[in-house]
């Protein structure tokens, strides 16, 4: 450090910690003290299961997509190779067939469906778990 800085930093200490202070006092007092973060109510807890059952499904989804869903890969073969007749299916077992077996590929629609439930159960989550406001508020029902 430069001295002309050190000097500086060491003369605007007690004006900066003296604002710094005021300002923190003032924030205090304006937004009140909630607690530990355990006490304080969130906005929707049945968004936040709700969230984590649509995270639950679509992981289970998107596991199954890329496991026992998925298709014969025909794209690299002739155009009149046909399942079970000239080659086997995705996931046949080598013991018990013949003929050669097709490459797999994932279960696009499903993945998408999976992947999808995943980030609506998040957005769900997070939007679900912010804490309430705790300041007045204004509400009204509509009633038919």
């Amino acid at each position: 450090m430069t001295p002309t800085l050190l000097v500086l930093v060491l003369f605007a200490q007690g004006p900066i910690q003296t604002s710094v202070t005021r300002e923190a006092d003032q924030l205090a007092h304006q937004y009140g003290q909630s607690g530990h973060w355990e006490k304080v109510p969130v906005r929707s807890p049945t968004f936040v299961w709700i969230g984590i059952a649509l995270v639950t499904v679509g992981t289970v989804a998107s596991v199954l997509a890329v496991t026992t869903e998925q298709h014969s890969d025909l794209s690299k073969e002739n155009i009149n190779v046909r399942v079970n007749r000239d080659i086997a299916p995705c996931g046949s077992d080598p013991d018990t067939t013949r003929l050669p077996i097709a490459d797999c590929k994932p279960n696009y629609p499903l993945l998408g469906i999976g992947i999808g439930m995943q980030a609506a159960g998040g957005a769900m989550i997070l939007y679900g778990s912010r804490p309430a406001p705790m300041g007045p508020s204004v509400g009204f029902r509509v009633r038919f």
